[in-house]
Protein backbone atom coordinates (compact mmCIF):
# COMPACT_ATOMS: atom_id res chain seq x y z
CA UNK A 1 0.00 0.00 0.00
CA UNK A 2 2.89 2.58 0.64
CA UNK A 3 4.68 1.80 -2.32
CA UNK A 4 1.71 2.37 -4.58
CA UNK A 5 -1.13 4.37 -2.61
CA UNK A 6 -3.29 5.11 -5.77
CA UNK A 7 -4.21 1.88 -6.11
CA UNK A 8 -5.60 1.59 -2.66
CA UNK A 9 -6.80 5.05 -2.24
CA UNK A 10 -10.48 3.41 -1.92
CA UNK A 11 -10.25 1.20 0.81
CA UNK A 12 -12.53 2.29 3.42
CA UNK A 13 -10.21 2.20 6.74
CA UNK A 14 -6.93 2.97 4.44
CA UNK A 15 -8.43 5.65 2.03
CA UNK A 16 -8.16 8.55 3.42
CA UNK A 17 -4.47 8.49 5.02
CA UNK A 18 -3.20 6.99 1.71
CA UNK A 19 -4.62 9.61 -0.15
CA UNK A 20 -3.17 12.48 2.23
CA UNK A 21 -0.11 10.58 1.12
CA UNK A 22 -0.39 11.14 -2.59
CA UNK A 23 -1.43 14.98 -1.56
CA UNK A 24 1.79 15.39 0.35
CA UNK A 25 4.02 13.65 -2.15
CA UNK A 26 2.47 15.89 -5.01
CA UNK A 27 3.13 18.96 -3.08
CA UNK A 28 6.78 17.85 -2.96
CA UNK A 29 7.69 17.01 -6.62
CA UNK A 30 8.23 19.91 -9.14
CA UNK A 31 5.59 20.84 -11.63
CA UNK A 32 6.21 19.72 -15.03
CA UNK A 33 4.98 22.39 -17.58
CA UNK A 34 2.61 21.66 -20.20
CA UNK A 35 4.58 20.81 -23.71
CA UNK A 36 3.67 23.73 -26.27
CA UNK A 37 2.94 23.54 -29.31
CA UNK A 38 6.52 23.98 -31.13
CA UNK A 39 7.66 21.23 -29.18
CA UNK A 40 4.90 19.16 -30.22
CA UNK A 41 5.57 19.96 -34.21
CA UNK A 42 9.08 19.29 -33.12
CA UNK A 43 8.57 15.98 -32.07
CA UNK A 44 6.68 14.95 -35.29
CA UNK A 45 9.45 16.62 -37.60
CA UNK A 46 11.79 14.44 -35.59
CA UNK A 47 9.64 11.32 -36.17
CA UNK A 48 9.11 12.48 -40.11
CA UNK A 49 12.76 12.20 -40.42
CA UNK A 50 13.03 9.15 -38.98
CA UNK A 51 13.71 6.18 -41.84
CA UNK A 52 10.77 3.47 -41.48
CA UNK A 53 12.20 -0.48 -42.07
CA UNK A 54 10.12 -3.01 -42.88
CA UNK A 55 11.23 -6.66 -41.78
CA UNK A 56 9.31 -8.01 -44.79
CA UNK A 57 11.19 -5.75 -46.90
CA UNK A 58 14.23 -5.76 -46.06
CA UNK A 59 14.44 -9.91 -46.78
CA UNK A 60 12.68 -9.44 -49.55
CA UNK A 61 15.38 -7.48 -50.58
CA UNK A 62 17.89 -9.51 -50.35
CA UNK A 63 16.92 -11.57 -53.24
CA UNK A 64 19.45 -11.03 -56.27
CA UNK A 65 16.60 -10.97 -59.04
CA UNK A 66 14.44 -8.39 -57.53
CA UNK A 67 14.88 -5.94 -59.99
CA UNK A 68 15.38 -8.67 -63.32
CA UNK A 69 14.85 -12.02 -64.01
CA UNK A 70 17.60 -14.29 -63.89
CA UNK A 71 19.22 -15.80 -66.84
CA UNK A 72 17.86 -18.22 -69.21
CA UNK A 73 20.71 -21.00 -68.11
CA UNK A 74 19.25 -20.53 -64.22
CA UNK A 75 15.80 -20.55 -65.64
CA UNK A 76 16.25 -23.55 -67.28
CA UNK A 77 17.97 -25.31 -64.22
CA UNK A 78 15.31 -24.18 -61.59
CA UNK A 79 12.28 -25.80 -64.41
CA UNK A 80 14.25 -28.67 -64.08
CA UNK A 81 14.56 -28.69 -60.54
CA UNK A 82 10.62 -28.59 -60.10
CA UNK A 83 8.69 -31.79 -60.02
CA UNK A 84 5.36 -32.39 -60.25
CA UNK A 85 3.16 -33.79 -57.22
CA UNK A 86 0.56 -36.54 -57.51
CA UNK A 87 -1.94 -35.34 -55.60
CA UNK A 88 -5.33 -37.04 -54.85
CA UNK A 89 -7.78 -35.43 -53.48
CA UNK A 90 -10.48 -37.98 -52.23
CA UNK A 91 -13.88 -40.01 -53.71
CA UNK A 92 -16.34 -37.97 -54.72
CA UNK A 93 -19.59 -38.13 -52.28
CA UNK A 94 -22.48 -39.57 -53.22
CA UNK A 95 -25.31 -37.66 -51.72
CA UNK A 96 -28.10 -40.69 -52.24
CA UNK A 97 -26.12 -42.98 -49.83
CA UNK A 98 -27.10 -43.33 -46.61
CA UNK A 99 -24.92 -42.15 -43.41
CA UNK A 100 -24.73 -43.66 -40.73
CA UNK A 101 -25.55 -42.40 -37.31
CA UNK A 102 -22.56 -41.97 -35.49
CA UNK A 103 -22.25 -41.83 -31.34
CA UNK A 104 -21.77 -39.01 -30.00
CA UNK A 105 -21.97 -39.42 -25.99
CA UNK A 106 -18.03 -39.45 -26.04
CA UNK A 107 -17.32 -35.99 -27.39
CA UNK A 108 -16.86 -33.46 -25.16
CA UNK A 109 -19.77 -30.96 -25.37
CA UNK A 110 -22.01 -33.65 -26.78
CA UNK A 111 -23.22 -34.98 -22.96
CA UNK A 112 -26.99 -34.00 -23.03
CA UNK A 113 -27.57 -35.95 -19.66
CA UNK A 114 -24.64 -33.40 -18.05
CA UNK A 115 -26.02 -30.59 -19.85
CA UNK A 116 -29.58 -31.38 -18.34
CA UNK A 117 -28.13 -31.90 -15.16
CA UNK A 118 -26.22 -28.43 -15.32
CA UNK A 119 -29.35 -26.44 -16.38
CA UNK A 120 -31.44 -27.93 -13.52
CA UNK A 121 -29.15 -27.16 -10.93
CA UNK A 122 -29.06 -23.28 -12.47
CA UNK A 123 -33.02 -22.98 -12.69
CA UNK A 124 -32.75 -24.18 -8.91
CA UNK A 125 -30.27 -21.44 -7.44
CA UNK A 126 -32.86 -18.82 -6.48
CA UNK A 127 -35.27 -21.75 -4.88
CA UNK A 128 -35.55 -22.57 -1.06
CA UNK A 129 -34.08 -25.46 -0.31
CA UNK A 130 -36.78 -27.79 0.02
CA UNK A 131 -38.40 -27.15 -3.27
CA UNK A 132 -34.86 -27.71 -5.00
CA UNK A 133 -35.23 -31.32 -5.60
CA UNK A 134 -38.41 -30.72 -7.24
CA UNK A 135 -37.40 -28.18 -9.44
CA UNK A 136 -34.55 -29.84 -10.71
CA UNK A 137 -36.66 -32.55 -11.51
CA UNK A 138 -39.48 -30.93 -13.42
CA UNK A 139 -36.28 -29.14 -15.25
CA UNK A 140 -34.65 -32.17 -16.12
CA UNK A 141 -38.26 -34.28 -17.34
CA UNK A 142 -39.38 -31.03 -19.19
CA UNK A 143 -35.52 -30.48 -21.16
CA UNK A 144 -36.55 -34.65 -22.04
CA UNK A 145 -39.55 -33.92 -23.40
CA UNK A 146 -38.51 -30.71 -25.35
CA UNK A 147 -36.08 -32.88 -27.01
CA UNK A 148 -38.06 -36.11 -27.65
CA UNK A 149 -40.17 -33.22 -29.44
CA UNK A 150 -37.57 -32.15 -31.00
CA UNK A 151 -36.46 -35.71 -32.25
CA UNK A 152 -39.92 -36.14 -33.32
CA UNK A 153 -40.63 -33.05 -35.50
CA UNK A 154 -37.30 -33.84 -37.17
CA UNK A 155 -37.68 -37.25 -37.65
CA UNK A 156 -41.53 -36.68 -39.26
CA UNK A 157 -39.90 -33.69 -41.53
CA UNK A 158 -37.52 -36.53 -42.48
CA UNK A 159 -40.06 -38.77 -43.35
CA UNK A 160 -41.79 -36.39 -45.34
CA UNK A 161 -38.65 -34.77 -47.47
CA UNK A 162 -37.70 -38.44 -48.21
CA UNK A 163 -41.52 -39.50 -48.96
CA UNK A 164 -41.86 -36.38 -51.16
CA UNK A 165 -38.35 -36.74 -53.43
CA UNK A 166 -38.53 -40.15 -53.79
CA UNK A 167 -34.94 -40.08 -55.15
Amino acid sequence: MAASPNRYDHDEVHGPSLREQQRLANSMAETKPLPTSEDIGELFATQAKREKTSVVQTVGNQNPWKDELPSEKILERMAESLEAEDVVHGARTIPSRAIARTDRSDRLGEDRKMVDRIEAERAATDVPVPLKDIVESATLAKRKRDRDSWDDAHSEVSELLDDDLDL
